[in-house]
């Protein structure tokens, strides 16, 4: 029987991290992939704290359901805090902060909804940065 493949090695922006946790569908099949261990997710302090941000103040939630899906998340996410500085996206600073856990991480590839500032990027010092559809269709579904 063949060894199992190494877990995809990656990092979710905050959008995608929100949405993967809600949603069904595309979104709710990545985090099932990171439950089950077939990817690898990495996370910053400063995307737990957009993460964490977005709960209280965006869908308002009380402060012991947000630490309850904070504690979640990390018990299926490495935290790593960089020490990388970029400054690759002039238009929006805290996307330099997602981009720099990716890197430090040594992440394969950061999932990110963003067309606009990220996506257009293509690739991050060796990390690909990819919409959650591609991250699907190149790393997840060969491994269904």
């Amino acid at each position: 029987m063949p060894d199992a493949p190494e877990p995809v090695r990656a990092v979710f922006d905050t959008n995608i991290l929100i949405s993967s946790f809600y949603l069904h569908g595309l979104m709710g099949d990545l985090w099932e992939h990171v439950e089950v261990g077939t990817v690898s997710l990495t996370l910053s302090p400063f995307i737990l704290g957009e993460f964490t941000g977005v709960l209280k103040r965006g869908f308002g939630l009380p402060a012991h359901t947000v630490e309850r899906l904070v504690d979640e998340v990390l018990a299926h996410a490495r935290l790593v805090t960089p020490t990388t500085r970029l400054a690759v996206v002039k238009a929006k600073d805290a996307d330099n902060r997602i981009l720099e856990c990716a890197v430090d991480a040594g992440a394969s590839v950061l999932v990110t909804g963003d067309l606009k500032h990220l996506r257009p990027l293509g690739r991050c010092r060796g990390v690909a940065i990819l919409t959650p559809a591609e991250f699907r269709r190149l790393h997840l579904l060969r491994r269904s």
